[in-house]
């Protein structure tokens, strides 16, 4: 059986100001930051941070944990910020304030630590405009497009076997990389997309689209996340013992606030990684132009429009899912699930993928880009409008607005339109503690029990004081309290 899909999300959040002049982007995301309410928190430690290396370098990789290398510097753009009690990371990133959840081992987990960033970042916000000046204030916004030309990340971490991550990359990169995961990445969108109105990054004008980072990817790979943005992200900063593990960092996905688009964007790459890991029989796929392939999917909502593989045929993206899905279903007659909850998520997937084939529509009150769609096609039609009226630009950017008076998604939430997967109860408790059993566990109860003993955090190692000692959680897997340092600490009895 493969390693354990751990899986992470990182978010950054839009942030729009009243009144800019006054108080500019980067200051406010600083001054939301500050207004971090948990405790204790702890400062972030970029020293074990290497994100320059490349997957297909085929130099052998550190075996440590993460290579140890001097601070960033602030002039990056990267404000460190905080790891916190609960197991998740706070900061900001180039004028965005960003939520990494803690690693979680399943998809429904991780649905509900997404969430606990949204709760946590709105408390920040409402805080923040408390102590404003008058006429000022601060919204935010989980998308990934500002409609004027910028978009912004939600990444995907998971673990993979560390032979796996190198095969993908190197040794069987035509077999598992062209013919799998750039496909699989490609056609996804039709189940985890948040919707859009209009194009951008200079693309064909269409009324509406799936995706809102389609527009925007340049190359099919590349190690970039800002600028040339690829398909699939080869940096290769595992954030454990690179020896036993890797991580496979995902940029393609679009910010969720539907429940079952996290779900279905998470866990299926879980149950594909999984499968790649244990060998299991994989359909090859290979697009003739993932590129263009992505934005054909995109541009139509109908989910009718074919693309062309390199080997002649041409199918829809939820042909090209469904593909993937008959090799899962395989897979999973003959192997043990192993409490990643691949059976559910395997039935919801394919329940999802029949209503694309029949009609998108059917999905109006489940997925991002069928709500969305549904409600500014209504209100459209309503209201006599073109798909080009200013109008329609603004109700899609309050579509995410997480501010629950605000937003058209929780408006529709709660009057019970929009389905959920998790409840409250789950969702309070991860915005204290982890909630899933990963390295988290241990690592965050240090951070809440002894933070007066520790002067850095990273997703690996915690720094003890002032000294260069460390404690290490280099296997994400491994939920127990691990070393003796560790246990020592959160008994009581090291470094008082």
């Amino acid at each position: 059986m493969s390693v354990p899909k751990i899986c992470g999300l990182e978010t950054e959040y839009g942030l729009m100001v009243a009144d800019p002049h006054r108080l500019g982007q980067e200051d406010a995301a600083l001054a939301l930051l500050a207004r971090c309410p948990l405790e204790p928190r702890l400062a972030w430690d970029s020293s074990w941070e290497s994100p320059g290396r490349d997957a297909r370098d085929q130099r052998p990789p550190d075996l440590r944990a993460d290579l140890p290398r001097p601070a960033l510097a602030e002039a990056d753009g990267c404000h460190g910020g905080y790891m916190l009690g609960n197991g998740a990371r706070l900061y900001v990133d180039h004028g965005h304030p960003e939520y990494s959840t803690p690693e979680c081992a399943d998809a429904l987990a991780l649905v509900a630590c997404d969430k606990a960033g949204e709760r946590l970042l709105e408390r920040c916000r409402r805080q923040l405009n408390r102590f404003l000046p008058l006429g000022q204030s601060v919204r935010l916004f989980k998308n990934s497009s500002d409609h004027q030309g910028h978009s912004y990340g939600c990444h995907e971490s998971y673990l993979m076997a560390a032979s796996t991550y190198e095969a993908l990359f190197r040794e069987r990169a035509a077999a598992l990389l062209e013919g799998c995961l750039l496909p699989f990445l490609v056609s996804r969108i039709v189940v985890c997309g948040a919707g859009k109105v209009g194009s951008e990054n200079g693309r064909s004008p269409v009324t509406f689209q799936i995706s809102q980072r389609a527009d925007f990817f340049e190359t099919p790979l590349g190690i970039q996340t800002m600028s040339r943005r690829p398909i699939v992200n080869t940096r290769d900063e595992p954030h454990a013992d690179a020896g036993r593990f890797r991580r496979l960092h995902v940029i393609s996905g679009d910010a969720n606030l539907a429940q079952l688009s996290t779900y279905l964007k998470v866990g299926t790459l879980q149950l594909l990684l999984a499968m790649m890991e244990d060998g299991a029989p994989l359909p090859d796929l290979t697009l003739a132009d993932p590129l263009a392939a992505i934005v054909e999917i995109s541009h139509d909502p109908t989910c009718r429009s074919t693309v062309a593989l390199r080997d002649g045929r041409r199918l829809t993206a939820v042909e090209i899912q469904l593909a993937f899905a008959e090799a899962a279903q395989r897979y999973l007659a003959a192997a043990p699930d192993a409490g990643m909850g691949f059976a559910a998520i395997f039935d919801r997937w394919t329940q999802v993928l029949g209503q694309l084939a029949a009609d998108p529509l059917e999905l109006s009150g489940s997925l991002d880009w069928v709500i969305k769609w549904k409600f500014l096609d209504d209100w459209r039609q309503r209201k006599t409008l073109a798909w080009s009226a200013a109008e329609l630009l603004e109700l899609d950017i309050r579509y995410h607005d997480i501010d629950p008076e605000k937003s058209i998604h929780y408006l529709l939430e709660s009057s019970g339109a929009i389905e959920r997967l998790v409840e409250d109860p789950m969702i309070l408790k991860a915005e204290d503690e982890p909630i899933s059993p990963t390295r988290a566990v241990p690592r965050a109860a240090l951070i809440r029990d002894r933070a007066a003993a520790l002067s850095g955090a990273s997703w690996s190692a915690l720094r003890m004081g002032g000294s260069p000692e460390t404690i290490s959680f280099a296997d994400p897997t491994d939920s127990s309290v691990g070393t003796s340092a560790s246990k020592a600490m959160i008994g009581g009895s090291a470094l008082g």
